[in-house]
């Protein structure tokens, strides 16, 4: 039957005469549901459990001894958590890498103190690393110009 003006969701219309409902009725030993067992079969302890099933009685905890998942026992609290703006690893790591640019001892020292409070606090020391990463890198170039004379050049021609 196709749907019309009067059903408006698409629904179909229960069939007429002795048909059967589409899908409730199948012949015997055809079709199993999912999950469904022949009577005498084997289940393995602890599988699973049809939806509506209940446990085996005796298993339930005593009464008053449950508790919800993430509550506390009354007169107790729950552990702190980290102060929001407490965090000095991502603070001297920043200014690490913004010393390193500007004024490289400095930059070491703060590249230092961020790879200690992450040490400290169990956290990535990526920070601290890249802080070193740009000072070496930063060290290393004006070891070569220094060498092949063009850092005077710059120098002389600054001044």
């Amino acid at each position: 039957m196709q749907p019309g003006p009067e059903d408006p969701y698409n629904q179909q219309q229960p069939p007429s005469g002795n048909e059967p409902p589409p899908g409730s009725y199948e012949q015997p030993g055809s079709y199993q549901q999912p999950g469904y067992q022949q009577p005498g079969s084997y289940q393995q302890p602890g599988s699973y459990q049809q939806p509506g099933s209940y446990p085996p009685p005796g298993s339930y905890p005593p009464p008053g001894s449950y508790q919800q998942p993430g509550t506390y026992p009354s007169g107790s609290y729950p552990p702190p958590g980290a102060a929001p703006g407490n965090d000095k690893v991502t603070l001297w790591g920043v200014l690490g890498i913004i010393f390193a640019f500007c004024c490289w001892p400095v930059g070491v020292v703060f590249g230092i103190l961020s790879l200690l409070e992450a040490r400290k606090h169990g956290k990535p020391p990526t920070l601290a690393y890249v802080t070193f990463g740009i000072i070496a890198l930063a060290l290393v170039v004006n070891i070569i110009l220094a060498a092949t004379g063009a850092l005077s050049d710059w120098v002389s021609r600054t001044t």
